[in-house]
């Protein structure tokens, strides 16, 4: 449904993406994870037709973005980071709007208009302007306006994004059933969490480039072990522990956060011989093995974390 193959783009002296390729299938949630500045937005950008890339090609079920504006730019929802509503319209009034800007039949925008409100759970507030809403309340708002013309692809760009618990529910909610029903949803965020929840398959971005793509477990296996040591400590992580958590045999990068360390392991066997010596280091309360994350391969890929 979506095809992506050599895109490169540079925004002055930056190189926003360099050779970038992936697909996705119908009815697939494909993630794009990766840092801020990682090029997630960039690409969701050119897919929708805002950017042109330099170099590469796009296709959206079959047809060619650069030959074909019009007729991609008819099959893709965009859900930006920003809202694209008018606050001192309702709800009801931003989708009428929006879908007779995407040429929706009057007699079909008010029974969708009415469908997205309620899938959404805004019925009860169709006829409030949306300054009043709540954050989670406008990002939903924000999904059905992406909706309003049935598109074939959502691209959806960090849906999640500074919302409370029950709106992000409510969204993750909303994504699996837009993929259940059919649709292509490409999905950015640099949440694991939302990564590992929603997404049938992750692309890895850092830098303008896709390091590594596959289903979750495809990517564990990029690991040496699939296993990483999770140890945790009383205080915050000094130098000198670092220093002897690195030299542990068996162990390859090590990811620090407070008082906590990720240890990605390399030899399994050889890292249990030193299992005395982690509990004799000063202020250790715990340790315990755990399934590689998405985490632990992104060390393992660039080196660096998520949070960088």
């Amino acid at each position: 449904m979506i095809e992506v193959t050599g895109v490169h783009k540079r925004f002055g002296t930056t190189q926003a993406l360099s050779g970038v390729s992936f697909r996705a299938q119908p009815g697939e949630v494909f993630g794009l994870l990766g840092p801020n500045g990682a090029g997630k937005t960039t690409i969701i950008h050119i897919i929708a037709g805002i950017d042109s890339a330099d170099q590469g090609t796009v296709l959206v079920n079959g047809h060619d973005l650069q030959r074909e504006p019009r007729v991609v730019r008819g099959q893709v929802g965009l859900i930006p980071q920003e809202p694209g509503f008018y606050g001192a319209l309702t709800a009801r009034e931003n989708l009428t709007f929006w879908g007779s800007m995407y040429g929706v039949p009057s007699r079909e925008l008010s029974r969708r208009t009415d469908e997205l409100l309620q899938l959404t759970g805004l019925t009860d507030r169709a006829n409030e302007p949306i300054s009043r809403f709540s954050g989670g309340m406008r990002r939903r708002l924000n999904l059905a306006l992406g909706l309003i013309h049935k598109p074939a692809v959502l691209l959806l760009d960090e849906p999640t994004l500074e919302v409370d618990p029950q709106s992000r529910r409510q969204i993750i909610d909303f994504v699996h059933r837009l993929a259940k029903d059919g649709s292509t949803v490409l999905y950015t965020t640099h949440q694991l969490s939302d990564a590992q929840e929603v997404c049938d398959r992750i692309a890895i971005m850092d830098r303008g480039e896709i390091v590594a793509d596959g289903t979750l477990q495809e990517l564990r296996r990029r690991l040496p072990s699939g296993t990483t040591l999770r140890i945790e400590f009383a205080q915050d992580i000094d130098a000198e522990i670092l220093a002897r958590l690195q030299g542990l045999p068996g162990a390859g990068l090590v990811n620090v956060v407070a008082g906590v360390a990720t240890i990605d392991i390399q030899d399994v066997r050889v890292l249990l011989a030193s299992v005395a010596d982690l509990v004799s280091m000063p202020g250790v309360t715990g340790f315990r093995f755990e399934e590689a994350n998405l985490e632990s391969v992104f060390l393992q890929l660039t080196g660096r974390g998520l949070r960088d």
